[in-house]
């Protein structure tokens, strides 16, 4: 199930069945810190007309792994990227893609640099619409890869809707002109890119050129937990135990992380969104995007005084005493817990 998205999610419309549902997260909090390595997320979903609801879960980790979204992968020649407050402007190079609903944790462009550049690069995910920066990532010059991949990497993974247009967009910071130490992305000559073209500003004027070049980049995605509640284990109704898939509109439903899926310790972000089979038939927006943090602390909490703190919990192996986690049993299997 890891990088498949068989759902469609598009804006609130007018549709015979009625708007599509709406889905607010419940706990984990936003930047909550637990030790559950396969906590249980809450959310509610209401649906205006009261249809039964099925849900879809993601949660991603903040690492950079692989699976390639999109990607221009043939480079013929480089072209520069140079800032500067002279005849026609400042000009900057970027590429619009169609995003299939997934995260986004590393942006790898193809680079190329001549003399010692200075100052930034300053690569921007942007709204394919109106060109509004919706995430951004620093990389100092001096780091770009001559002749190979730079990766920019997000602290935090930026979630796209499937089937929006986004542009990746670089320009140099200080905006100062330097023909002789630039860094420069590679593109691909004589190539219609569909899907947009590559972006430029020329004095403060955003424009889109769709007969020009393509940006050499490639998006990645974190591995992510994509579950609907349709066909997989884990999806229970909190308000009203006896309900079950689809759930009705109003009630607290949990997603429990399986056994098989079992979390390490670090940051998840999540989202949830909701479909009405019965109704408009038609995914709504997600929801607002939340995190955890699993803390990898494993033992049983004891007071020190002050806190509650976690103690491992140690047993003798017959020549030293060494430590063991807590586990309990989850319905199905063995899991270790805080």
């Amino acid at each position: 199930m890891y990088g498949t998205y068989p759902y469609s999610d598009v804006p609130y419309t007018n549709t015979p069945g009625g708007l599509p549902p709406t889905v607010a997260l419940n706990t984990p909090a936003d930047v909550a810190t637990i030790t559950d390595t396969t906590p249980t997320l809450a959310f509610t979903g209401t649906d205006t007309n009261a249809d039964d609801i099925e849900y879809n879960v993601q949660i991603a980790t903040a690492g950079t792994n692989t699976g390639t979204m999109v990607s221009q992968p043939t480079v013929t020649f480089s072209d520069p990227i140079k800032g500067g407050t002279g005849v026609g402007g400042s000009q900057a190079r970027g590429q619009s893609f169609i995003a299939n609903g997934n995260y986004i944790s590393r942006v790898s462009i193809y680079t190329w640099t001549a003399g010692v550049p200075t100052g930034n690069w300053d690569l921007t995910i942007r709204d394919g619409l109106n060109g509004n920066v919706l995430t951004s990532v620093t990389t100092a010059l001096s780091s770009i890869v001559n002749g190979g991949w730079t990766n920019f990497d997000l602290t935090t993974p930026f979630p796209t809707t499937n089937g929006t247009k986004y542009y990746l967009h670089i320009l140099k910071s200080p905006d100062i002109n330097d023909v002789t130490n630039y860094g420069s992305v590679g593109i691909t000559a004589g190539n219609v890119y569909t899907s947009g073209g590559y972006l430029s500003r020329d004095s403060d004027i955003w424009s889109e050129d769709t007969v020009t070049y393509d940006m050499s980049f490639t998006v990645y995605s974190p591995t992510t937990l994509d579950k609907l509640s349709s066909t997989d284990l884990g999806f229970a109704d909190i308000t009203n135990g006896v309900d079950t898939h689809p759930f009705a509109s109003g009630d607290q439903i949990g997603y429990t992380v399986q056994a098989g899926d079992i979390l390490a310790a670090g940051t998840y972000y999540w989202r949830v969104a909701a479909i009405d089979p019965t109704g408009s038939n038609t995914y709504g927006v997600w929801s607002s995007t939340w995190s955890f943090t699993i803390s990898g602390a494993i033992g049983m909490k004891v007071w020190n005084g002050s806190t509650w703190a976690y103690k491992p919990v140690k047993v003798w192996n017959g020549s030293a005493w060494v430590i063991k986690p807590v586990k309990v049993w989850n319905g199905s299997a063995w899991v270790i817990k805080g």
